[in-house]
C-alpha cells in the first residue's frame, strides 16, 4: 500500500510540477506581452508628438523665432496633460519645458540620437512615485548653420502601471487556482490510472496468502 501511494503521489507531483512550470511560463509571457503592447502604443504617441515639435522647429529660422518657440510649442502640444517635454541646447541651456517636466540626468543627453534616424532608445523610469516612458533626440531647425536642438520627451504611464499591476494580480491568482485544480485532477487521473495495478496487487496478495 505504501509503495502504491508513493507511486501515486510521485506521479502527481511530477505532473503538477510540469503543469505549474507551463502555467508560470504562460503567465510570464502574457505579462511581457501586455508590457510590450503598452510600450509600442507609447512609442507611437511619442512619435506623433515629435512630429508636432518638428513642425514647429521647421518654422524656426531666426532669433525671434527661437524667442517665440515656447509659445509655438504650447500651441502645438495643447491638451496633452500626460506629456513632458524639455527642449534644450547641446550646452544644456533649456529653451522650453512643460509643467512638471523633470527628467533624469541620463535622459538629458548632450548628443542624443537624431530624430530622423529613428534609433533613440525608449526608456522607462520612476520619479517621485510616478512612472514615465520616454526618450531624447536631436532635431533640426530651419536656422542655417545652427546646431540641432535636443528634445527630451516622456509620457506619464502611471495609469498603464496600475492596469498592469491589476492584470498581473488577476493573472497570478487565476494561475494559482489553475495549479490547484491541476494537482487535484492529476491526482485523480493517476489514481484511476493505477487502479489496475491495485487490483493486480490484491490478486497477488490473495494468491501468496
Amino acid at each position: 500500500m505504501i509503495f502504491r501511494n508513493s507511486i501515486t503521489w510521485r506521479l502527481t507531483l511530477i505532473f503538477a510540477a510540469l503543469s505549474t512550470t507551463v502555467l508560470i511560463a504562460v503567465g510570464a509571457i502574457a505579462s511581457l506581452s501586455v508590457e510590450n503592447h503598452f510600450a509600442e502604443e507609447d512609442m507611437e504617441e511619442i512619435n506623433g508628438k515629435l512630429e508636432l515639435i518638428q513642425n514647429a522647429f521647421d518654422k524656426t529660422s531666426t532669433a525671434a523665432d527661437i524667442k517665440n518657440l515656447p509659445q509655438k510649442l504650447n500651441d502645438a502640444l495643447v491638451g496633452h496633460h500626460a506629456l513632458l517635454v524639455t527642449v534644450y541646447e547641446p550646452t544644456g541651456k533649456i529653451l522650453y519645458s512643460t509643467h512638471d517636466a523633470d527628467f533624469p540626468k541620463d535622459i538629458l543627453e548632450t548628443h542624443p540620437a537624431h530624430y530622423k534616424t529613428k534609433s533613440a532608445t525608449l526608456r522607462k523610469w520612476t520619479l517621485s512615485q510616478r512612472t514615465y516612458r520616454g526618450l531624447s533626440v536631436q532635431m533640426d531647425t530651419a536656422r542655417e548653420l545652427a546646431a540641432p536642438l535636443n528634445v527630451a520627451i516622456a509620457l506619464d504611464i502611471e495609469h498603464h502601471q496600475v492596469f498592469i499591476q491589476r492584470f498581473q494580480q488577476s493573472l497570478w491568482a487565476s494561475l494559482f487556482i489553475g495549479v490547484l485544480i491541476t494537482v487535484v485532477l492529476g491526482w485523480i487521473a493517476v489514481k484511476r490510472g493505477l487502479a489496475p495495478v491495485r487490483d493486480f496487487d490484491k490478486i497477488a496478495s490473495r494468491v501468496s496468502a
